[in-house]
């Protein structure tokens, strides 16, 4: 039994199709040594894939474009779904089918690649961090966004 309240095994609900996914994660987390640490999402994101992603605008890019906004506006920052929820005004609902299509839409349409932003549960933040999905833009992150939209 693991001595470390981290290492305990809790249950997670994945659909089917990724079960297999997950359990590449995980192990690609052990095999680095860290399977704490989460790996930063490469910068795959061009100027001109972001505007692309933008326009023409579909449910998913309407919604996500709004929370890139919101981030964007303090790189570096988390922010967590109620803060968005309330930032965006998009209802939690609909913030998080948009992020439940995001991956969907980006393995259709960009080749998989990773987010364009960056996410973390809010218990791996630390205190003050409600147990909910909490996202961010890094400062080049940020910068290719406020660039896409300003193209």
């Amino acid at each position: 039994m693991p001595t470390d309240p981290d290492d305990t095994l809790v249950p997670v609900h994945v659909p089917r199709r990724h079960l297999t996914a997950v359990y590449g994660f995980i192990a690609s987390l052990e095999a680095a040594g860290d399977a704490e640490a989460l790996p930063e999402p490469a910068t795959s994101w061009s100027v001109a894939d972001l505007s692309r992603f933008a326009e023409p605008p579909t449910a998913t890019s309407l919604t996500i474009g709004k929370v890139l906004d919101v981030l964007a506006g303090k790189p570096g920052d988390y922010f967590s779904t109620t803060q968005l929820e309330e930032l965006t005004g998009v209802p939690r609902p609909n913030l998080k089918g948009a992020f439940s299509a995001l991956t969907r839409h980006i393995n259709k349409h960009y080749d998989g690649r990773d987010w364009m932003l960056e996410f973390r549960w809010g218990t791996e933040l630390g205190a003050g961090h409600p147990a909910e999905a909490h996202y961010r833009l890094t400062e080049e992150q940020a910068d290719l966004w406020k660039q896409a939209r300003s193209s």
